[in-house]
This record gives structure tokens, sequence and C-alpha cells, in this order.
């Protein structure tokens, strides 16, 4: 008969015991500076890992507050929701790191040397896919309704751009002499503007480089000029309703409606907003007449066209300061 050797029962659970998460205070920490999902991976909970993932990203890409009209308190009550998910997670990684008992065996994945490097190279795969490919974007401002809101998130395109960004900031001074750039009428684009470089503005490009913009009270036209020769654009609009009720956070409080319009411009279809109660002029603040669009810039516009602090207002926009078209 074979000799078999036994082991006192405290040998054995001392073995099992060293894979069991070790400390309540990096649950803590993984839950507060990495996310609630991080806490739930350490403690081995891959469905409320998925649970409080989806409720962060949910949060983050579609803001579910902007269905109540806060106004200008919007994102800081996107922020308050966002600790709000953090702290019951955090209190719910507490209740199940203390129901754990003293034998349980972890999963590999919940071991605390496999979290940090996952998590850290999902920041850096994060960082580089910003920059170079996609980057969620906050719209602050009632500049495009009708087509989107304010504090709405959208997608950004950023691999065609001469400039890059993080969070909507340049990234570099200077952009490479073979400007990349490739925007055409109609596209919705996120840009620097000429007279506040710093803070990124979304609008949608109407005018390309050469193009003669004309000016009137009702609207534009477009002539693309190139040497001695003009091509006329042709721009169409279609009046689909004339009362659209205005959001409560427009800069017009004294407006409560407005006229929703169809513009067509080239193969771009899209609604732009007019409140002509205001008596405006298409032209913004400056005389009715031609605009010039330099050779290497492009001229924007608001959708929501009398209350958009667009290119009318602050110029053509250079190429080198588009940074992003929405998708």
């Amino acid at each position: 008969m074979d000799n078999i050797t036994y082991k006192p029962d405290s040998e054995v659970t001392e073995i099992i015991t060293d894979v069991k998460p070790k400390s309540i205070a990096l649950t803590i920490i993984m839950s507060i500076f990495l996310g609630p999902y991080c806490a739930m991976l350490y403690l081995a909970k891959p469905i409320r890992f998925i649970v409080y993932l989806s409720l962060i990203l949910i949060i983050a890409l579609t803001n579910p507050l902007s269905i109540f009209e806060l106004e200008d308190n919007i994102e800081l009550a996107q922020i308050a929701l966002t600790w709000l998910v953090i702290i019951l997670g955090t209190v719910d990684a507490w209740f199940i790191f203390k129901k754990l008992p003293p034998n349980t065996i972890m999963p590999l994945y919940s071991r605390w040397y496999v979290i940090f490097p996952t998590v850290i190279l999902a920041v850096i795969a994060l960082y580089v896919s910003r920059v170079f490919v996609v980057e969620p974007f906050t719209i602050s401002s009632a500049t495009m309704l009708p087509n989107y809101e304010k504090g709405q998130y959208i997608f950004i395109r950023k691999d065609k751009t001469a400039r890059k960004s993080l969070f909507g900031q340049p990234l570099e001074d200077e952009t490479d002499d073979n400007n990349s750039t490739l925007v055409n009428r109609g596209d919705v684009v996120l840009y620097l503007p000429n007279h506040n470089p710093k803070i990124a503005f979304i609008g949608r490009v109407v005018g390309l480089p050469n193009d003669e913009i004309t000016f009137d009270d009702t609207g534009f036209s477009i002539n693309n000029c190139k040497n001695t020769q003009c091509l006329e654009i042709d721009i169409t609009r279609e009046i689909l309703s004339n009362y659209y009720k205005m959001p409560k956070y427009n800069n017009f409080p004294q407006v409560n409606t407005a006229q929703l319009i169809e513009e067509t411009i080239e193969l771009s279809s899209y609604k732009i907003l007019h409140m002509d109660q205001l008596g405006r002029k298409s032209c913004g603040s400056k005389n009715c007449g031609i605009v010039k669009v330099p050779h290497d810039s492009v001229f924007i516009l608001g959708d929501n066209r009398d209350n958009s602090k667009d290119s009318r207002f602050t110029g053509s926009v250079s190429l080198e300061n588009i940074l992003g078209v929405a998708l």
C-alpha cells in the first residue's frame, strides 16, 4: 500500500486563503479612481462588472439627464450622476468584500496584477483612439438646433484632420505642411474659431476654399470660383413648419417658435431654424454682400441660424483648425 501524507487543515486553509482579495482599501481605491466595474472584477463579480460599466457608458455617451430642462446645469448634473454611481458602486463593493468567505478561491482575472496592467493598456488605447481615430464631444450650446440638442454627445471622426486634439484641446501648435483635412459642404465639424482658438466650436461647412458666398436678407448663394470661372452651387430651402417650439435654454427667451426649414446644398440635406420674428439678416453682424473664402479655409454656419456665432461673425475657419467631422 502506498503511503499517503495528510496535511493539517490549518495549512490547507492558509494556501486557499492566499488567493482571496486581501485589501478592502484596494477595493475602495479601485472603485473610486478606476470605477466600480474594476472593483467588481477584483471581487470576481462579472455580472456586476457589466452592470456598472454599462451605467457609466450610458451616462457618458447618452447623457440621460438631457431629457430634463436643466439649461446650463446639464453638465454639472451629469457629473453628479456619475459620482452617484461611483459612490453606490463603492458601497456595494464594500458589502460584497465583507460577505466573501475566508476560503474563497478567486479567478485569475480578479487578481490586482492582472487588472492594473489591463486598465493601463485600455487607457493607452483610449488615448490613441481619441487623438487619431474618433472622440466623443459634448455640444455645449444651442447653435446646432434642431439637429443636435444642447448637452448631446456626438462622435467626431479625426483620421482625416490636420490638427490632432484631445478633449477638444489642440495637442500641437503647428500642423504638417501637407494639409490632410478633407471636408465637404454639409459636413458638421468640430473646429477652433479664429476669435477663440482654445475652445472647440461645432458648425456646418457651407463654403469651401475659393468659394464666393453672397448673402441677402433671406439666405445665401454660392459661386465656386476657380481662376476666372464661377460654378453656381444650387441651394434649395423648403419650409417644413412655422411653429417649431424652441427649447427654454435658447438664448432668445422671448421667441417661443421658429421656422423649421429643410436646406439642401449639393448632396447634403439637413434642417435649419430661422426665427423671423427677430427681423435679423441672414448675414449676421456684417453687411449683406459677397464673402470670399480664402484658399486654405472653409465657411461655417450653425443650423440655428439666428442663434449661432459662426463664420458670419468670426470669419472663415482655417483648414488646419478643423479638429474632426461628426459621424
